[in-house]
C-alpha cells in the first residue's frame, strides 16, 4: 500500500478506502466494520475480507466464524460422530473396513478361521471364503463330505464336484440330493375323467374308465361310431354305453332278434300260430269236418286271431225244421271239461218227432 504524499481535496477524502496497486486504486476496508465475530481476526483482501476463526478453546466456522464448528463436516466418512464446536470426530466404520478414517479393509482371514492352513482362506469385503480341500465342507471346512470318488449320486445321477461337497444332477425321473427318490408323476392329477393313474419312472400310465382313452383319458369314446345297432336300429351314445331304439318287429340290446310275434300266444281258441318273419304272423284256426259230403266246408273259428265262433247254423242245415245247435256252444255241455276244440266243431241236428239223422 502506497501513501499519497500529493494534495487531495477534503471534499474527496472517505474513511472507509484506502490506495493500493500500480495505480493506486482506491479499496473500500471491510475490517473496518467488525464482521469477524468470536475473537476471529479480520483480513482484507482485494475485493473482500477474511476471518481467521481462533484455533482454541471452543471452535467456530462460517465466513464470520459466527457458526460452532462440526467437525464431521470436512471428515473423509460416511457415518460420522463429533460434538459442536471440538475438532475430533470419529468415524462409524461399515462392517469390513477399519481405521481412523474407515479406509483400511478388514482382512478376516488373519484369526484363520479355516480349519486348514491360512492359504486356504480367502479374504473378502466383509467376510471370507474357505476354500475346502477335497472331501470337506462347510463354513470353515470343519466337515467331512462325501465326494464324487465315493460315487454317492444313485440311478445314474452325475456327480459333480464342489470345494464345498458335491452335486448330484438326477436323470430324470428322480430327484433327492443322492438323487434317491424316484419322482411320483402322479401327483399332478394328470389322469382325467376317473381314470387310475400308475406311477413309472419319468412316466405314468392312465388305466381309463370305460367310455374314455387317450393318454391322459381325455376323450370320450363314441360308441355308436361302429354303427353297432342291425336292422335300421338308431344309436343313442352314452359314457361307456349306448343303446339302440329298434324298429318295429326287432330287438335285442343291438336290434340284433327278430321278434316271434307268436311268443305272446296271440291266437284264441287253440289256433295254431305261425312267425311270418318282421312283425308278421298268422293264425291257423280249427277246421270243421264231416258236413252232407265228409269234407271240410269251413273253419269252427275265424277272424285275424281265431278270436270270432263261426256260426255253423247260419245256413239252416238242418232239414224238416230240425233245430241246430252249435256244438261250440258252451250251455250245450254239461261240465266244461267235457268241451274241447276237437269236438267244439260243427252242429248237432234236433229232429221233430218223426224224422232221424244227423
Amino acid at each position: 500500500m502506497f501513501t499519497l504524499n500529493y494534495h487531495v481535496w477534503d471534499w474527496y477524502l472517505d474513511s472507509s478506502l484506502s490506495f493500493s496497486g500500480i495505480f493506486c486504486t482506491a479499496v473500500p476496508e471491510k475490517c473496518l466494520s467488525a464482521p469477524c465475530q468470536n475473537g476471529a481476526t479480520c483480513v482484507d483482501t482485494t475485493d473482500d475480507y477474511a476471518c481467521i476463526c481462533v484455533n482454541e478453546g471452543v471452535r467456530y466456522m462460517g465466513k464470520n466464524c459466527d457458526q460452532l464448528y462440526d467437525a464431521c463436516s470436512f471428515a473423509p466418512c460416511e457415518n460420522c460422530i463429533s460434538t459442536l464446536g471440538m475438532p475430533e470426530y470419529h468415524c462409524i466404520c461399515p462392517s469390513g473396513l477399519s481405521g481412523d478414517n474407515c479406509a483400511e479393509e478388514m482382512d478376516e482371514c488373519l484369526s484363520s478361521p479355516c480349519s486348514e492352513p491360512r492359504y486356504l482362506c480367502v479374504d473378502q469385503l466383509n467376510g471370507y471364503f474357505c476354500r475346502c480341500p477335497a472331501g470337506y465342507g462347510g463354513p470353515r471346512c470343519h466337515q467331512r463330505v462325501t465326494d464324487c470318488i465315493d460315487e454317492p449320486c444313485m440311478n445314474n445321477g452325475t456327480c459333480i464336484f464342489h470345494p464345498q461337497g458335491f452335486e448330484c444332477q438326477c436323470a430324470p425321473g428322480y430327484e433327492g440330493k443322492t438323487c434317491e427318490e424316484d419322482i411320483n408323476d402322479c401327483l399332478s392329477e394328470p389322469c382325467q375323467n376317473g381314470a387310475l393313474c400308475i406311477d413309472g419312472v419319468a412316466e405314468f400310465h392312465c388305466f381309463c374308465v370305460p367310455g374314455f382313452q387317450g393318454i391322459n383319458c381325455e376323450t370320450e369314446i363314441d360308441e355308436c361310431e361302429v354303427d353297432p345297432c342291425h336292422n335300421g336300429g338308431t344309436c343313442h351314445d352314452g359314457i361307456g354305453i349306448y343303446s339302440c331304439e329298434c324298429l318295429p318287429g326287432f330287438e335285442g340290446i343291438s336290434c340284433e332278434a327278430n321278434i316271434d310275434e307268436c311268443a305272446s300266444k296271440p291266437c284264441n281258441n287253440g289256433g295254431g300260430c305261425r312267425d311270418m318273419g318282421v312283425k308278421d304272423y298268422t293264425c291257423d284256426c280249427w277246421p270243421v269236418g264231416g258236413g252232407r259230403s265228409g269234407n271240410v266246408i269251413n273253419m269252427c273259428y275265424e277272424g285275424t286271431n281265431c278270436e270270432i265262433d263261426t256260426d255253423e247254423c247260419a245256413e239252416h242245415p238242418c232239414d224238416n225244421d230240425g233245430e241246430c245247435f252249435e256244438r261250440s256252444n258252451l250251455s250245450h255241455w254239461e261240465l266244461d271239461w267235457e268241451r274241447s276244440y276237437a269236438n267244439a266243431a260243427g252242429y248237432i241236428c234236433q229232429c221233430q218227432s218223426g224224422f232221424a239223422g244227423k
